[in-house]
């Protein structure tokens, strides 16, 4: 049921222009301190996902590869998107008490 949740939050995060997509954008913008979560599809390639990684760990921002990529392009409406990240706190916040809830 929360993995439901998330998918419909990413949603509701990309019609109302708290997400961002592509992993150039994420990454410039993490570097910016302007992202509050990163989703990567865990079926991205192991060098793009490396990068997403080493960028978040050393950022402190959470990470998460839970979904595949047909799941984050399907949840907010885009074609192949790899990479999405949140830029609203209060999105975030929620997203991440539902990932706790799934371990």
């Amino acid at each position: 049921m929360s993995r439901a949740k998330i998918i419909t939050l990413l949603g509701f995060a990309s019609k109302s222009g708290n997400l961002l997509t592509g992993q150039e954008n994420v990454l410039k913008s993490l570097g910016k301190k302007q992202i509050y979560l990163v989703f990567c599809g865990g079926d991205v390639a192991i060098g793009s996902k490396e990068k997403i990684i080493k960028k978040t760990q050393r950022l402190n921002v959470p990470l998460c590869s839970d979904f595949t990529v047909e799941q984050l392009s399907q949840a907010i409406g885009k074609v192949n998107r790899t990479v999405v990240a949140i830029t609203e706190r209060q999105f975030a916040q929620k997203m991440i008490a539902l990932m706790a809830e799934l371990e």
